[in-house]
């Protein structure tokens, strides 16, 4: 008996590190698009539904402290940045992006699982946004030129990249340094994405209704799928995974799974014993 109830707690553990190492890959997406159409999309298959309208276009989005934030298309100093209701798309006005000294819109970015907010524009540098009042501050020169189609994002592998003129960077997120990786699609048209969008562990670049993976060794782009129909939606311009458990909460999770679990065990032994 007592050897069944050590081999339960051996299994019961290994269990435990094999779905705390797990990672958290999210297939589903919030999309913004060209119409401000706001959409829950799935990556891997295309499914996708259709949540809301978003009173403009939005060409960033990211989560910070467990919120949606967006900016609009707007020219600074009138890029507006918003909170966002992930169930509808409705948008709240927090401030106008400030602290670029370039009066075009840029494009906010973060981490898949949430975290500081990133922001670039045509003044070819890097910036944090302050989510209470949308300051921006320089990290530091991106070191490439921004314009074409050109968005910025985090990939699933925690790395930020950014995509302008048709070519793929990598983006130190401490210094705001690019190193260029490729062009996209190997130069042969210079294809622009208006959206770059991380799902699944892959990234995803979006050319007008087109849907690309993106190779991060060198920017190389394998067609997809078609995306939802552009004329009734709009093309896609931003995403932002939707939200997982990150993994320490995953861990806390299975963690109390593992010790109620023991301790039904473990009541059962001294029971058998008495």
């Amino acid at each position: 008996m007592k050897m069944k109830v050590r081999l339960a707690l051996v299994l019961l553990l290994a269990a435990y590190v094999c779905l705390a190492a797990l990672p958290t890959l999210a297939d589903e997406v919030y999309v913004a698009t060209s119409s401000g159409g706001f959409l829950e999309y799935n990556t891997l298959t295309g499914a996708f539904t259709v949540l809301g309208t978003s009173s403009t276009p939005l060409f960033g989005m990211g989560f910070s402290g467990g919120v949606l934030y967006a900016n609009d298309s707007g020219s600074a100093p009138t890029t507006g940045f918003y909170t966002v209701n992930p169930a509808n798309g409705a948008l709240t006005p927090v401030a106008n992006i400030s602290g670029s000294a370039i009066s075009l819109a840029g494009v906010l970015t973060a981490p898949v699982t949430g975290g500081t907010l990133y922001y670039f524009d045509k003044s070819n540098n890097l910036f944090t946004i302050n989510p209470n009042n949308a300051v921006a501050t320089v990290v530091g020169p991106l070191g490439f030129s921004v314009g074409g189609g050109f968005e910025i994002v985090f990939a699933q592998n925690g790395n930020l990249y950014g995509a302008s003129h048709g070519n793929l960077y990598s983006i130190n997120a401490s210094t705001g340094a690019g190193t260029l990786i490729g062009p996209t699609d190997f130069g042969i048209t210079q294809l622009g994405l208006q959206a770059v969008i991380a799902g699944d562990g892959t990234l995803y670049g979006f050319h007008g209704a087109n849907m690309y993976s993106i190779d991060l060794s060198n920017g190389a782009l394998t067609f997809i799928r078609k995306t939802p129909d552009p004329t009734n939606l709009g093309v896609f311009f931003d995403g932002t995974p939707v939200l997982t458990p990150e993994p320490s909460t995953l861990n806390l999770l299975v963690t109390s799974m593992f010790v109620c679990m023991s301790l039904a065990l473990w009541r059962k032994v001294t029971s058998a014993g008495a």
